[in-house]
């Protein structure tokens, strides 16, 4: 029997032309039915060399609660968001899912390499991210949760 005969030749490229059916099929339901997401810019930040800038953004997806986050970069970059959901969540250092009401994080530059984020009413039950550091940025939090006695 031959390595290539007739028999394997015809299933390989049927194969070949299943798996770009599938691929096709998968492109086109990404690239047309996308999740939109809202980002809303609430305050900038500047640090005090003015390299660094922290963005207290407002995130507003369909059918998700409005989560607030800390997006942070240096002043030159652009602010990235996904292709797909128009989430810009690549540089973000805090993240509070938010509802009506709750008071919102206040941020302050201590020096230019240390941000404070202050939080005094938020909930620890609705922060899905908090980093430490990013880069050369030491982020400190003050949040005095009230659930977290």
């Amino acid at each position: 029997m031959a390595l290539f005969d007739r028999r394997t030749v015809i299933f390989s490229l049927a194969f070949c032309f299943a798996i770009l059916l599938m691929l096709g099929t998968t492109s086109m339901i990404y690239y047309h039915n996308r999740l939109p997401c809202d980002e809303d810019f609430d305050s900038r930040f500047l640090s005090p060399d003015g390299e660094w800038t922290a963005d207290l953004m407002e995130r507003r997806c369909q059918d998700s609660p409005v989560v607030i986050h800390v997006y942070l970069h240096r002043m030159e970059e652009p602010i990235e968001t996904s292709d797909y959901s128009g989430v810009a969540a690549r540089n973000d250092i805090f993240v509070l899912k938010h509802d009506s009401g709750d008071p919102e994080p206040s941020l302050e530059w201590n020096t230019s390499s240390q941000l404070t984020i202050r939080c005094p009413g938020c909930l620890a039950t609705r922060v899905r991210m908090r980093k430490e550091r990013w880069g050369p940025i030491t982020v400190r939090y003050q949040p005095s949760y009230p659930d977290s006695r």
